[in-house]
């Protein structure tokens, strides 16, 4: 699961598809089908039947619960397993000098 509220991502890659606002997820299912042929479709948005048949799918969502029996890492923090409740806070604003 990728999951982000950014609207445009580093190097113009668009692993959400179309730019759009809002919390945009990218699932794909375990384990992942022909993850090597697919990954450039993927990374340059593309759409279709197939990914999703392949078990790739892009979701908009206001908010997400995830149930995970094992611990995770996010931005270097160590998380332990348990249910997430994950949804869009308050817009950060950035000072720049």
């Amino acid at each position: 699961m990728l999951a982000s509220t950014l609207e445009r991502m580093p190097l113009g890659l668009r692993p959400f598809g179309p730019t759009r606002s809002g919390m945009k997820t990218l699932l794909i299912d375990a384990p992942p089908r022909r993850i090597v042929s697919s990954t450039l479709t993927l990374l340059a948005g593309g759409e279709g039947t197939a990914l999703s048949a392949l078990g790739y799918h892009r979701v908009d969502a206001t908010q997400i619960d995830v149930d995970l029996p094992f611990g995770f890492v996010l931005d270097g923090e160590h998380f332990p397993p348990g249910s997430y409740h994950v949804r869009s806070g308050t817009p950060v604003s950035f000072l720049r000098a």
